[in-house]
């Protein structure tokens, strides 16, 4: 009989937030989650805030979770138990250290390893090269048996494309559910605008009512403000932090203006501009 938590299709996976918790540790029973988003989703920032919450409620004895981030490994090169142990090492020197006699002549970090005692949370095989993305699938199915605790994360089309190489033949990671982190709603945009401004009925957050006003609409300020990079770009460059005054800040409603703003790249190019803190003159913006 199955545990009454355990999800038995695709719509009890779903939920917000730190639900993916709940998803990972009771309603997938092998406890291995692909976790699917666009470019600037939310991805890593969802991977660090479900190994915090997953370390706040680990039983004793329970294995770790470790973020690896998979830019640095060559799956076609190294083994992903051997590279697990190399980054292990490096960013935590305590585990160069012998493991206790019983574990023969290995390290700390090959035992934790060996013995299942960490759970790998792996950040972004999208940016591995397009040719080791499956490569790195069936590694890790290698690696890992289908019973063992993981998280993977990865641009949605990057994953697709590495389940259905140009060559070789389809690969999926075993065992394993998937979700994807869905573009935020715009009650949920202007809700938060609001509410980082100062509040529903404050001046800073009346300034955003030009934009608020489009966020439904499929004006490109709507499509460029639905991830979560943009959003929190937007707040940060036009929203006033304490000890500022909106006077001095450039207008959100700029991002209204179609003639000088036609489309979602180039309200993507002027925030992430803006956000980096390089001054963007008035010229340059109309440039974009």
């Amino acid at each position: 009989m199955r545990p009454a938590d355990l999800g038995s299709g695709p719509g009890e996976l779903a939920g917000i937030d730190l639900e993916v918790v709940d998803v990972l540790m009771r309603r997938v029973p092998t406890r291995r989650l692909v976790i699917l988003g666009s470019p600037g989703s939310g991805k890593t920032m969802l991977m660090v805030r479900l190994l915090l919450a997953m370390v706040e409620q680990r039983s004793p004895g329970g294995a770790v979770p470790v973020l690896f981030t998979l830019a640095s490994w060559n799956p076609a090169a190294q083994e992903l138990n051997e590279w697990l142990v190399e980054r292990l090492i490096q960013d935590y020197a305590s585990l160069r250290g012998p493991a206790p006699a019983s574990l023969s002549s290995m390290n700390r970090a090959r035992a934790l390893l060996e013995h299942r005692l960490i759970l790998p949370i792996l950040d972004g095989l999208d940016e591995l090269p397009p040719t080791s993305r499956a490569v790195a699938l069936d590694a890790i199915n290698q690696a890992l048996p289908p019973r063992q605790a993981l998280v993977l994360s990865s641009r949605v089309d990057e994953y697709r494309q590495a389940q259905f190489p140009v060559a070789g033949v389809p690969v999926r990671l075993a065992g394993a559910a998937g979700i994807e982190l869905q573009p935020l709603t715009a009650t949920e945009m202007a809700t938060y605008l609001r509410r980082d401004a100062g509040g529903e009925n404050s001046m800073s957050a009346a300034r955003w009512e030009p934009v608020l006003a489009q966020l439904s609409a499929d004006a490109p300020v709507g499509q460029a403000m639905r991830t979560p990079l943009m959003l929190f770009l937007a707040r940060t460059v036009y929203s006033p932090r304490p000890g500022e005054h909106s006077v001095s800040l450039p207008n959100p409603a700029e991002l209204c203006d179609v003639d000088r703003l036609p489309t979602k790249a180039a309200i993507e190019r002027l925030r992430l501009n803006l956000g980096s803190g390089h001054p963007v003159s008035c010229d340059e913006r109309q440039r974009t």
